[in-house]
């Protein structure tokens, strides 16, 4: 038995194997303690009602229900088919003054580099992403998974202060991530708590451009923030 936890590459460990009796290259005997044994049980038990047919368009629903709750039934429903993990679509909604799009996916497992980041990381484990756009741009649901897929390419994932270059020429095309929804003055969806355990992190993808972008990786996110919400 052999297990690649999410700490993988984190202090010279890689994983743990019941055939190594010492640490070796990296690998580590299997713990014994109960709560590494609890750890594999409730991994296990996810990855098997994950595989149950019905697990996509019960979580699917759900999401669905829950955005349209906030924003109304949406207008588009684009579903991403060149990449087999994780299942992810992108969701359209017009509101006022605009449109916004909502990445559905994300939240349906733990993002990974979480628990190397935080102290409690049950809190940041599951998000959604949401961004607005006063005109409805074509490019804009593909550039929006890219940022869905993005944790599972970088294996790095977004939060709260965290930005995404998108490397398009189109304008305001860069993001930067917030909380924050009262920014934008649009209401965040309702909590939903997911496997009975998770809460979702909705986070708000603001569009900037290339000067601000630039500018938040020298001053932070939430500087950069403040001060283009206070120049409108």
């Amino acid at each position: 038995e052999t297990v690649i936890p999410p700490w993988s590459g984190s202090d010279h460990v890689q994983g743990y194997s019941s055939q190594v009796t010492r640490g070796d290259v990296g690998v580590l005997p299997l713990p014994e303690s109960p709560a590494f044994t609890e750890r594999l049980q409730e991994d296990l038990e996810y990855w098997t009602r994950r595989a149950e047919p019905g697990s996509w368009p019960a979580y699917r629903d759900q999401m669905l229900a829950t955005y349209e709750a906030a924003y109304g039934k949406h207008t588009t429903y684009f579903a991403l088919q060149d990449r087999a993990y994780p299942t992810l679509a992108i969701v359209e909604f017009a509101v006022e003054d605009g449109w916004l799009y909502a990445t559905l996916g994300m939240s349906n497992q733990h993002m990974p580099g979480v628990e190397a980041a935080h102290r409690d990381p049950e809190s940041h484990f599951r998000s959604e992403v949401l961004t607005y756009s006063p005109q409805k741009q074509d490019w804009l649901p593909g550039l929006m998974g890219r940022v869905g897929v993005w944790p599972w390419i970088s294996c790095a994932f977004l939060g709260h202060g965290h930005s995404f270059e998108s490397g398009l020429n189109e304008l305001n095309s860069d993001f930067l991530f917030t909380a924050d929804f009262d920014l934008l003055g649009l209401p965040a969806p309702a909590p939903l708590t997911l496997d009975a355990r998770y809460s979702v992190q909705w986070l708000l993808a603001v569009p900037v451009s290339q000067e601000y972008f630039q500018a938040a990786r020298i001053r932070g996110v939430d500087h950069v923030l403040d001060r283009l919400y206070a120049e409108r």
